[in-house]
């Protein structure tokens, strides 16, 4: 990828509200390949921002996040994500952690908004990738889908 290819991708990466040069600049040199991952939810369950779920009987209950992957990428996503919430910008994502944080409390909505910035980022990076590398410009979604197919714990550590 040339330097003009990352500005834009940046770029792009900055317009997702919390998200500043720090923030993008990082996520990118860890994301790496976005291809890796099959869904753009595995980038948060691979930053260990994904709630432990444990199963006993019939019943399911929702713990704390797994803290798994890489501690600094997590502590930026959710230092954005108080960025997000703080701004006097208004955004769908603002509005749903605010109605997040009076349900459930500020600091689980918090990792919340985390999360879903991963998820953001995760298919900004990888929509505009597969744009920069078809021809036409068309997204090819067959084509991704077939690279597409192992584990998420398979593709955290690769």
């Amino acid at each position: 990828m040339t330097l003009s290819h990352s500005d834009e991708l940046l770029e792009r990466l900055q317009e997702v509200p919390g998200v500043g040069p720090l923030v993008s600049v990082s996520f990118l040199a860890w994301v790496d390949r976005v291809d890796r991952f099959s869904k753009s939810r595995d980038v948060g369950a691979c930053l260990g921002l994904r709630p432990i779920v444990r199963a006993s009987g019939g019943s399911l209950r929702s713990s704390h996040i797994s803290r798994e992957g890489d501690k600094e990428m997590r502590w930026l996503l959710v230092q954005a994500a108080h960025a997000a919430l703080a701004t006097h910008r208004d955004s769908a994502l603002k509005r749903w952690g605010e109605r997040l944080a009076n349900q459930v409390g500020k600091k689980k909505a918090i990792v919340a908004v985390a999360r879903k910035l991963a998820r953001t980022a995760a298919s900004t990076v990888g929509d505009w990738r597969e744009l920069q590398a078809l021809p036409g410009g068309g997204v090819d979604r067959q084509s991704s889908l077939q690279r597409r197919g192992s584990t998420t714990r398979e593709n955290c550590w690769r």
